[in-house]
């Protein structure tokens, strides 16, 4: 079963919420944290973008943010605020290696409470299943890239750039003496563009989904790991061919749709590709509201409910909560049950459910 191409996404997201909860904020890019100077910003993005563009910009996840945003002709340029829609900042590192056949980027997402970076990759290289989730492992595990920041190269794993890359983003953003922030475990996204000699309507047996597991975590063990029970691991996805599966773990996911398959024909020729970029794009905007979930959850329990809150600090909270309720129920929003599985796996279910009793007790 040769795998002839895949797309890799590794993500997290950076809490950093101080300034917004402050009554006197400071930091470079002020409008961050301004309803007002937000929307405002947003509309000069749409039509000169400068250092921050649409979270879409070039085209990656625009399905999702229509969905999410229920985009349509005119929208006011305050709903990009009311939908906490970040800014894509436009400087990005080069990244490159030797051993990938295909290419990386970076990119990085700006939000009122922090940021959120990911790193994409593309792997073209046509290897046999086994040896395709091994690939994976190295990449997320070993396998050092390259990356540029202002002219000065650094070398390290996925992790370390990623690390690297939001500090960067951090500085800029909000400032070089603004200190690290909480940063969430880094989640991955694998999908499977194409692949040689798969039956659509054969459904995913345990062998496979021992290898999708493996995509998912990029584990070394992946052979000998006992994969999550499938009631747990599987994403529902609609009518769709009985072998295909959306695998999920709690940090990561595994994209095999047979049916989609580059090769099956012209008209799917991007159509994972696109499904991919939508997927990620959903993934950290929902890491993002968890993050700020958490982030509320906290003064709660410290005794400081949304009384206490600075007005923007408050907006972002009453608007964090009922999206978050959006994406939980799949109704006026992308409708994927993938970021229902993530805000309450367990790691935010608590937080979220804290947020939103302060507006929906």
């Amino acid at each position: 079963m040769p795998i002839q191409e895949m797309r890799l996404s590794f993500m997290q997201f950076e809490l950093l919420a101080e300034p917004l909860r402050s009554f006197t904020p400071s930091i470079p890019f002020d409008f961050l944290l301004d309803s007002g100077k937000y929307a405002t910003m947003y509309g000069q993005c749409l039509h000169e973008p400068g250092p921050c563009r649409a979270a879409w910009a070039t085209g990656y996840g625009r399905r999702f943010w229509w969905k999410y945003m229920e985009w349509r002709k005119k929208l006011p340029v305050k709903e990009y605020w009311d939908h906490l829609v970040p800014f894509k900042y436009d400087h990005e590192p080069v990244l490159k290696a030797a051993w990938l056949k295909g290419h990386a980027r970076a990119r990085g997402y700006l939000y009122p409470w922090g940021a959120g970076v990911l790193i994409d990759m593309s792997v073209t290289e046509a290897k046999e299943i086994d040896a395709a989730v091994e690939t994976v492992v190295d990449i997320r595990n070993s396998n050092h890239l390259e990356t540029t920041f202002q002219g000065g190269a650094e070398h390290g794993t996925v992790q370390f750039l990623l690390d690297a890359f939001a500090d960067y983003v951090r500085g800029a953003a909000f400032g070089p003496k603004t200190d690290q922030g909480p940063r969430s475990e880094m989640f991955m996204i694998v999908t499977v563009i194409d692949a040689d000699g798969v039956d659509p309507n054969v459904p995913v047996d345990n062998d496979l989904r021992k290898k999708l597991n493996g995509f998912a975590r990029g584990i070394d063990n992946w052979r000998t790991a006992t994969p999550p029970p499938a009631n747990e691991s599987t994403v529902g996805t609609g009518p769709a061919s009985p072998g295909n599966v959306l695998f999920a773990t709690k940090r990561g996911r595994a994209v095999w749709y047979p049916d989609s398959f580059r090769s099956v024909g012209p008209r799917l020729k991007n159509r994972l590709r696109c499904y991919h970029q939508n997927l990620t794009a959903a993934t950290l905007q929902t890491e993002a509201l968890c993050m700020f979930a958490s982030d509320a959850a906290t003064l709660v329990d410290g005794g400081n409910g949304r009384a206490t809150w600075v007005p923007n600090y408050d907006q972002c909270g009453r608007r964090a909560a009922g999206l978050l309720g959006r994406l939980i129920g799949g109704s006026g929003t992308y409708r994927s049950q993938s970021p229902q599985k993530q805000i309450q796996n367990g790691l935010y279910v608590d937080s979220v459910k804290s947020l939103r009793e302060e507006y929906m007790p």
